[in-house]
């Protein structure tokens, strides 16, 4: 934060609630640590160093209601400290490491294994800060640095980053690191991504996130706005699944005899898709985090093993190839006899309609042949009896 001139005992007061910077002429900062002497409150690198700090002090008097707390006359004499405040027992957040010494020494005094930086590159030219050098330094004494970068005072794109700064600070928490969050100051950015992390992936309400930040920060000032739209932004299109979930709540609600309203219903049923779509995205990043950390010797083994089993897997498929392969010939096969033996069978009937009508046939002259038999016997049988009989020699008529 930024600090103002004024008694020894007036001023660290002062600097203990309000943050990050500190006068340049207070000797001890306790409420965050001691410092060793007056160096370590660092003038303005750059006019927009300057420019930034009066900024913060006009926001910090908007929200003190218009009016520059007694303490606080004169903020354009503040100055940039290295200060930070324990949010959670793995989470802190503070103002910026401008040297890589710094980094060792949010080690030392913090001791988080990791750090997310949220400035901007314009951040490091308005400060000096050679951050290269610090990630290196970083990797000297066993600490990650991840740079997200946010513009300070952009409205429209903390509102756009701050989801993907919650998203690695949750990375980070969940591969075991206690991080420290720092944007220059620790007052807005760095707030407003803790904030959002304790309400998009931990599902605290806003207004307790926000009291508990600014009971452990009170100079945090996070911009609410940036939250909405970000919020707004995970909602997009998913109005059937809200209601569904808006429901079901409800349901709950009502058959356990709970107080509440519908809009409280449906305002826990967006927190929980919010918290479901960061789950999602967990899945992603241990994935992805899982294939950075792995060694050569590792992900040749998984590689590996993955070849094994899709080889596994195309025998299988190979072999079922083959057994459907196999009954299809046989069905071919049994198609085939099946084929043959019906022209075998329509041979053997069309042989068999050909002697039934050559036997017809016989069948029918005999009939006929049998039929002028008989009645050649009939007319010989009709001749009359009483015919004189024939006689023979001499005997004729006198």
């Amino acid at each position: 934060m930024l600090a103002t001139r004024g008694s020894a005992r007036t001023v660290v007061a002062t600097a203990c609630r309000q943050g990050s910077q500190r006068p340049a002429r207070t000797r001890r900062f306790p409420m965050h640590r001691a410092l060793s002497d007056e160096r370590e409150a660092v003038n303005p690198h750059s006019q927009q160093e300057h420019e930034a700090n009066e900024r913060r002090r006009q926001e910090a008097v908007e929200q003190n209601g218009g009016e520059e707390p007694e303490d606080f006359v004169g903020l354009n004499d503040w100055r940039w400290t290295l200060n930070w405040d324990e949010i959670t027992p793995n989470i802190w957040c503070g103002a910026c490491p401008r040297v890589p010494r710094d980094v060792e020494t949010i080690k030392e005094r913090t001791g988080c294994t990791a750090i997310l930086c949220l400035q901007s590159h314009a951040c490091f030219e308005a400060l000096g800060i050679d951050h290269p050098r610090i990630r290196a330094k970083g990797g000297d004494v066993g600490v990650k640095v991840v740079h997200v970068p946010i513009r300070d005072f952009d409205h429209g794109n903390q509102a756009e980053m701050i989801p993907e700064a919650v998203r690695v600070l949750s990375l980070l928490l969940k591969t075991g690191h206690k991080v420290y969050v720092h944007c220059t100051a620790g007052i807005n950015r760095a707030t407003l991504t803790v904030l959002s992390y304790l309400t998009f992936v931990e599902g605290r309400s806003l207004d307790e996130s926000y009291d508990f930040i600014k009971k452990k920060r009170p100079q945090a000032h996070p911009y609410l706005d940036c939250w909405w739209t970000a919020r707004s932004r995970f909602l997009q299109g998913r109005s059937e699944e809200i209601e569904s979930k808006s429901r079901e709540l409800y349901e709950q609600r009502i058959n356990s005899c709970e107080p509440g309203t519908t809009g409280e219903d449906w305002f826990k049923a967006e927190t929980l898709l919010i918290q479901d779509t960061y789950k999602n995205k967990w899945e992603v990043d241990r994935s992805l985090a899982e294939a950075w950390t792995a060694n050569t010797k590792d992900v040749e083994e998984m590689y590996q093993n993955e070849l094994e089993q899709t080889r596994l897997e195309a025998n299988t498929l190979k072999q079922e190839l083959n057994v459907v392969l196999r009954d299809a010939w046989v069905e071919l096969q049994r198609k085939e006899r099946l084929e043959t033996e019906m022209k075998s069978v329509n041979k053997q009937m069309s042989a068999m309609k050909s002697a039934f009508e050559v036997l017809h046939s016989n069948l029918s002259r005999s009939c006929e042949t049998m039929g002028s038999e008989e009645e050649a016997s009939a007319e010989e049988a009709s001749v009359p009896e009483d015919r004189p009989p024939r006689t023979g020699g001499g005997d004729s008529f006198a």
